[in-house]
């Protein structure tokens, strides 16, 4: 889900560091979702 080809057929790896981990006591706040317009 994080592979990206471009024009030419080259390979991309969309790997942005997006993702955390959770435990159960998690009590504090995420930042609100947001989408990449166009993509």
């Amino acid at each position: 889900s994080n592979l990206l080809i471009d024009n030419e057929g080259h390979l991309k790896l969309a790997d942005f560091g997006l993702a955390r981990s959770l435990s159960c006591d998690h009590n504090g706040n995420l930042t609100n979702p947001f989408i990449t317009l166009w993509y």
